[in-house]
């Protein structure tokens, strides 16, 4: 189970990385280590579900955008 883990993580880290690179070269995302990106993606996408289960979905709706809002701020190139 942990290698078929591993082997869908690797998939979606190569789909993140292609659209991070992507956002990079045209500017819209700033320079960085993409893998840090990444990182700070899963943990983003991590929180949420937690927050889902304790919260709801309707609560949680406004919340979303505010955390998508913090989020994408830190990664756009201003």
């Amino acid at each position: 189970m942990h290698e078929q883990f591993m082997v869908s993580e690797e998939a979606m880290n190569a789909i993140l990385r292609t659209v991070i690179n992507k956002g990079m070269e045209n500017g819209e995302i700033r320079k960085g280590n993409i893998d840090d990106f990444i990182i700070s993606y899963y943990c983003l996408i991590d929180g949420i579900f937690i927050e889902l289960s304790y919260y709801g979905v309707e609560k949680m709706k406004p919340r979303i955008v505010n955390i998508w809002t913090n989020f994408w701020s830190g990664l756009k190139n201003d």
